[in-house]
């Protein structure tokens, strides 16, 4: 049996987990700090996140992918696991939401 994906956009908000104290060794911290934004540049880079943007407080901000699977968007978050959390809302295009909304009062009238 073929299986076809289906692609979506994702809203995602994300915030770093402040219960997790900072690496003891200055050191190591910069390692991690540079993992994190060298895997960032790469989601970037490949589409998989179309944009990112940081709040001004610098521990949150959001995200916005490029139409990816849902299996992507599992493997894209747990990257960053369990160091940032992720409030993650899937999207339709507004041209769809605005279709389907006319579509409903048509029927709901007994336009249909």
């Amino acid at each position: 049996m073929i299986t076809s994906e289906i692609l979506t956009t994702y809203f995602i908000l994300w915030k770093l987990n402040s219960n997790i104290p900072p690496s003891p060794d200055p050191r190591a911290g910069v390692q991690q700090l540079e993992g994190f934004l060298s895997t960032m540049k790469s989601h970037l880079d490949s589409g998989i996140m179309k944009e990112s943007h940081t709040f001004l407080k610098g521990d949150e901000g959001y995200v916005i992918t490029g139409d990816i699977s849902d299996e992507n968007l599992i493997d894209m978050i747990n990257v960053y696991y369990p160091f940032v959390t992720f409030e993650v809302h899937k999207t339709l295009p507004t041209i769809k939401t605005i279709e389907s909304a006319i579509n409903a009062a048509k029927r709901i009238a007994g336009q249909s």
